[in-house]
This record gives C-alpha cells, sequence and structure tokens, in this order.
C-alpha cells in the first residue's frame, strides 16, 4: 500500500445489485451510460431519468460476479428501487438492496488499490477510487473525513443526487456528457429523446457552478432555491445541488442557475430571519 494513500470510509454509501439474465438488457433501457462499455474492469457513473429526462437517480455502475451494482447515498436506495420496480415486471431481473453486505471506501492515491475480495470504481478526478467489498477489510488508519471526500467531489464537479433534488434536473445541466455518463449513440432508453433533443438541438439554460456561501443561521442543503437579487427586485436564480462545510459558517457549493450573468450579480439565500450571500461563483467547466 503507497504510504501516502488516504482511506474514506463511506458508511452513508448503499450498493443495489441487479442481476439475472436479462439485467444488461434491462439496465440498457433505463440508464443514460452504454451498457456494452461496462466491464469487469471498466465503470461508469450512470444516471436513471424519467420519461421527461430528468435525473431520479446517479450512481456509479460496476460488473462483479456476473451482476451490476449500483453505488449510490444510502438515502436513494428506496427510491431507486421504487423506480426501477416500474420497468423490472417486464425481465427476468432480480433488484437486491444488498447495502449490508458491502462495504464502500473511497482511496485517494496514486494507485488503484489491491483488491482482495471486491470491485475497484474508478472516480473521474485524479487520483480517487471507490473500493466496493463483500468483506469487512483492513484499510489505512490515514483517513478522510467523509465531508472531506464530498468537498472532493465538490471541487471536481461530481454532483450527488439525494432526494431532495431527484426528478429536478437534466443530465447536461449538472454537467454529466462531461463526467462521460452520457452515451448518445447506444439507442432508446427512458428520457432519451428529450435528453437527445436538448443535446443536438436545445439551448441551454441552466448551467452547472462552483460558489461559496458563507451562512450563519441557515444549513444550505440540495434543493434550496437560490435567488438573484436585482435593483429593489428578489428574484429566482436556481437551485443548490450539493453543499458541504468547508470552515465556520463557510460552505462550498455546487448550484445550478438559470441563464444570468453570474459574474455581475448578486446571489442570495435567505428565510424570514437572515440572507446570506453567495461568492467567488464560477462555471463548472470541467473535472480535474
Amino acid at each position: 500500500m503507497n504510504a501516502n494513500t488516504i482511506t474514506v470510509p463511506l458508511t452513508d454509501n448503499g450498493v443495489l445489485k441487479v442481476s439475472g439474465t436479462d439485467a444488461k438488457k434491462f439496465l440498457q433501457g433505463q440508464l443514460t451510460c452504454n451498457m456494452d462499455e461496462i466491464t469487469t474492469k471498466e465503470s461508469r457513473l450512470a444516471a436513471h431519468c424519467n420519461r421527461e429526462g430528468r435525473i431520479i437517480s446517479l450512481f456509479y455502475l460496476a460488473y462483479f460476479q456476473e451482476a451490476y451494482y449500483c453505488v449510490m447515498p444510502f438515502s436513494m436506495i428506496a427510491l431507486t428501487l421504487a423506480a426501477f420496480k416500474k420497468y423490472a415486471v417486464f425481465y427476468n431481473v432480480s433488484l437486491t438492496d444488498v447495502s449490508e453486505h458491502f462495504s464502500v471506501v473511497g482511496y485517494v492515491s496514486e494507485k488503484a488499490p489491491a483488491i482482495n475480495n471486491g470491485f475497484i470504481i474508478k472516480i473521474p478526478s485524479k487520483n480517487r477510487y471507490l473500493y466496493i467489498s463483500d468483506t469487512i477489510s483492513h484499510h489505512p488508519t490515514n483517513h478522510l473525513s467523509i465531508n472531506s471526500w464530498r468537498l472532493l467531489d465538490i471541487a471536481n464537479g461530481i454532483p450527488t443526487i439525494y432526494p431532495e433534488i431527484s426528478a429536478v434536473f437534466l443530465p447536461h445541466e449538472i454537467n454529466l456528457i462531461q463526467l462521460n455518463a452520457i452515451s448518445f449513440d447506444k439507442g432508446c432508453y427512458t428520457g432519451q429523446e428529450i435528453i437527445a433533443r436538448m443535446h443536438y438541438r436545445g439551448k441551454l439554460k441552466k448551467q452547472l457552478y462552483h460558489a461559496h456561501i458563507i451562512c450563519h443561521a441557515i444549513i444550505p442543503i440540495p434543493g434550496f432555491h437560490v435567488y438573484q437579487q436585482k435593483d429593489r427586485a428578489i428574484l429566482l436564480a436556481g437551485m443548490i445541488v450539493n453543499a458541504c462545510p468547508q470552515e465556520k459558517d463557510n460552505y462550498y457549493t455546487l448550484i445550478v442557475l438559470n441563464d444570468i450573468d453570474a459574474d455581475n450579480c448578486e446571489l442570495l439565500l435567505k428565510n424570514d430571519q437572515t440572507i446570506c450571500f453567495f461568492h467567488d461563483i464560477t462555471l463548472v467547466s470541467s473535472t480535474a
């Protein structure tokens, strides 16, 4: 093990198993990625969308021991299962929450961790991996917190979908194309027509941004609305995708904003007691 390896026990992650003779066919008709590219050595970030092309769930997808495994926040497992089951009745496929049988550990390392019993997922950012094991493994004690791992996700423009923002965003609005989570030549899947139309013919009206926000009385969470202060009016400008505390009362966020001039406007959160202003607002253009 590299001495510089840092691990993060991701105890807030769950694992959903998709198995059966029709598992690949079923997922090919539901997910944004191309299932032909998912092998024992190749994983993907994948989205499951509704018919309107909006993301129900977003997860890492891997193939291991003749089954597919979806790794996502534990809070998304039940919602994802419910959405899958609407279509699974037409296939010979089994959907199982196996979260209790797998541990998920994040790695920050120059090389992928050695596999003892499980599988590796490469995160679409530099030197980061997920190690999913069906045994409790002994990992180095050089740990980061889950919050630090989420800050790395935000810094690299990698969004996470939680129940509060399920079925809200189109894949383009949270940069899933840049994250190699969308295939435009795989054929039909749920939501494909709208997603393809937006890609080839549409004009993107919402984009993903990094931003910091100082909040003393509000804890920003996914789904909170972002407002624009314009003259004396306060107008709806977008929504928080993800937010993590960086230091006392200072949060690092991913936000989706409407087609506005983010460089020349004042953005804020507000409630009945206080107003919190965003600063250092920058467009997320690529991953590290």
